[in-house]
């Protein structure tokens, strides 16, 4: 099982977006449906796979409508080095990654 947009699509639009200026990159779980393996590995996948991926930050969205936010939120940062976690509700829980720094 993967989220609801295949991981080639994913990366050839986060690769696009990249060439055409953006800075940051969202990579959202809006709709709560991954396990925290599953949206881990999209995030792995998208920094291994986006050749341009040191030119953005990674950001990710994720709703909690089956209570998984934080814990999908916590996986991506775990993908990551560095992370800035926003909790502005219980609803939603954003994470911005800081893109430059060395892959784990």
């Amino acid at each position: 099982m993967q989220g609801c947009t295949g991981i080639d699509n994913i990366c050839r639009i986060v690769e696009a977006a990249i060439n055409a200026g953006a800075t940051t990159v969202n990579i959202p779980d809006t709709v709560g449906f991954c396990l925290p393996n599953q949206f881990g590995n999209i995030i792995a996948e998208v920094r291994n796979r986006v050749p341009n991926i040191d030119k953005a930050v990674i950001s990710v969205h994720c709703h909690n409508d089956l209570g998984m936010a934080t814990a999908n939120s916590l996986t991506a940062v775990q993908k990551m080095v560095l992370a800035k976690l926003n909790v502005p509700s219980t609803a939603l829980v954003n994470v911005q990654v800081i893109p430059h720094l060395k892959k784990w």
